[in-house]
């Protein structure tokens, strides 16, 4: 039941897309959780992609690190050569070894797109390291630049031990840097660079994300005058409603209670519950919490999906 609302998500993101006429969407990696998805997925992400394509949106798309098979592939190529999206990291090698990225341009916007993949263990970290920066940084005209990597610099504690790039190893002179991969909302510009986003995920992809973030999201960008405005698009496709129990000096009937207290007098109806437990009983153990007794009081009152964590 879970994994269809990353579809809702995408569904109900184009359109809001759509209604908002945007001239075109970037995609920053990971379209898929799998580089080989089951085919009814693929079936109707190419139909969610040929609905915006159909209403004048192109669409950019860099593969990420879930994107690629261990041989290299991905399907994303599938939806290259059936013209639903571009792929902007056309490049060449010099001579000199170098990684010399070429743009694509939007024809709609003549605004200059490329970017640099994702791989898993940041494996594209040497990517960057042979990057010809020269004809990026000189180039004029608006220019993004995509990545699917985390930056050291906008690391918080929840992400101190992700691998991450420094700030420095990105071209500069792009007005703005459009990022995947860190699943959480951050915006902030940077002097030389630009504007530097991470959308965060379009549906939180775990327990810890629904209770911290409630909802997947995305920008969007109006550009005026060379200035641009952000707005942050939440993508609301069932509500979240967290209980988080501190269990200091609780028996486990107590716990029980607390939890059964959070919820009586309430309809849960399509909605998506998470219970958090934490700290030190008093008695018993956590096994003698009967939290399979409150699941069918969440579901009785017409929850959509129920899950706890009691790894704390």
């Amino acid at each position: 039941r879970m994994k269809r609302l990353s579809l809702d998500s995408f569904e109900k993101a184009s359109e809001i897309i759509i209604l908002e006429k945007v001239d075109f969407l970037l995609i920053s990696g990971d379209l898929f959780n799998t580089a080989i998805p089951g085919i009814d997925l693929i079936t109707a992400t190419a139909r969610i992609l040929r609905k915006l394509k159909d209403n004048n949106v192109s669409i950019y798309v860099i593969p990420g690190s879930h994107d690629f098979s261990p041989s290299g592939k991905t399907i994303l190529k599938l939806f290259e050569e059936t013209g639903l999206i571009n792929i902007p990291t056309k490049n060449e090698v010099t001579k000199e070894g170098k990684l010399l990225l070429k743009y694509t341009i939007d024809k709609k916007t003549s605004v200059k797109i490329t970017g640099i993949l994702g791989r898993k263990n940041m494996l594209e970290r040497e990517y960057y390291e042979l990057l010809e920066r020269t004809n990026l940084e000189s180039e004029q005209g608006f220019k993004i630049f995509m990545l699917h990597s985390a930056i050291t610099e906008l690391k918080d504690n929840e992400f101190e031990k992700m691998e991450s790039l420094p700030l420095s190893l990105l071209p500069k002179n792009h007005q703005y840097y459009a990022a995947g991969h860190v699943h959480s909302v951050i915006q902030r510009d940077f002097e030389g660079y630009g504007r530097v986003i991470f959308p965060g995920p379009l549906f939180p992809a775990n327990f810890r994300e629904l209770e911290r973030l409630e909802c997947g999201s995305f920008f969007i960008n109006t550009v005026r005058e060379g200035k641009i405005d952000s707005r942050l698009i939440k993508v609301l496709v069932k509500n979240i409603f967290p209980i988080k129990i501190d269990v200091n000096n609780l028996s486990p009937y107590e716990v029980e209670e607390r939890i059964i207290n959070e919820i009586k007098n309430k309809e849960f109806n399509e909605t998506i519950i998470t219970i958090s437990v934490f700290g030190e009983l008093i008695s018993g153990k956590p096994q003698d919490i009967d939290f399979k007794r409150i699941f069918e009081m969440l579901y009785s009152k017409s929850a959509y999906f129920v899950m706890k964590n009691s790894t704390k």
